[in-house]
């Protein structure tokens, strides 16, 4: 049951419009910027802001599915400061979904709890980008810039 309301989700979530992997960015019918914190003592929550744009003509829905304030709309991509993937933590399955639906040129801007997804308690520097499909699994995929947070002790 809880997979057929995320592949619903999922679905519901992606963005109408067709383009091909080689597209320019601005054919695509959103952007995806985050921003976060430059420093973060261990322990602490890391939280991503993170704003999605609708550079279409015609509305999209930007909604989402929240599990324990992560936003699973995105795929996380976490490196340490080596390039490694930072370790991913087991996450309970319960959350809300959120509704969005943009108009052309409107942005909805939201947070996500990175932390909570992976272990980012060892000090060093991680880097983090998130992306999300434009439609299903085998269409373009648009990618976030990329943000580096230091966790101190």
């Amino acid at each position: 049951m809880l997979s057929m309301l995320l592949a619903s989700i999922a679905v519901a979530v992606a963005c109408p419009g067709q383009t091909s992997p080689d597209t320019k960015s601005s054919a695509l019918p959103f952007t995806i910027t985050i921003s976060g914190p430059a420093e973060v003592k261990t322990g602490s929550g890391v939280e991503v802001r993170v704003k999605i744009t609708n550079t279409s003509t015609r509305e999209i829905d930007a909604g989402t599915f929240y599990v324990d304030g992560v936003d699973t709309g995105y795929t996380y991509d976490v490196r340490d400061s080596a390039g490694n993937p930072a370790q991913k933590k087991n996450m309970v399955m319960s959350g809300s979904i959120r509704l969005a639906r943009l108009k052309p040129g409107e942005s909805v801007e939201k947070g996500t709890l990175v932390s909570r997804i992976f272990d980012m308690t060892h000090p060093g520097q991680y880097e983090i980008q998130l992306s999300r499909a434009v439609g299903g699994p085998k269409d373009p995929i648009v990618k976030s810039n990329k943000v580096t947070v230091t966790i101190t002790p």
